[in-house]
């Protein structure tokens, strides 16, 4: 629960940046059942004149929506990007071949090599 308490709190700090001088209203797509509580407040998928976006959480959003879709394989190339720069700089680590992800490999050389 802790690492998506840490999601959220990017994902309210990113969509609070969001510029409020924009032409349009913005409408902020959240791939999952839940809204941050910080953005609870938003009146999920309605407009309201004092806040700049709406959001709507969409269960499954990568498969329904392109925009999401989209969004997650950017995201996901992204992340491998800088495991991979990681791995160069603690191959110990094998994090090209887990990515992060709490795979076996990934515990047993924290086990071994102690957090980076």
């Amino acid at each position: 629960m802790a690492a998506m308490d840490g999601a959220f709190q990017k994902l309210n700090a990113s969509i609070l940046e969001l510029p409020s001088s924009s032409p349009s209203k913005t409408l902020v797509l959240i791939d999952g059942p839940r809204v941050p509580p910080k953005l609870k407040d938003q009146n999920e998928s309605s407009f309201d004149d004092n806040v700049p976006f709406a959001v709507l959480p969409v269960v499954k959003g990568d498969s329904k929506c392109f925009s999401i879709a989209a969004a997650s394989i950017i995201a996901k190339v992204s992340r491998d990007r800088i495991m991979y720069s990681m791995h160069k700089k603690w191959p110990k680590y094998q994090f090209a071949r887990h990515k992060g992800y709490p795979t076996a490999l990934h515990v047993q050389a924290i086990r071994q090599h102690g957090f980076v």
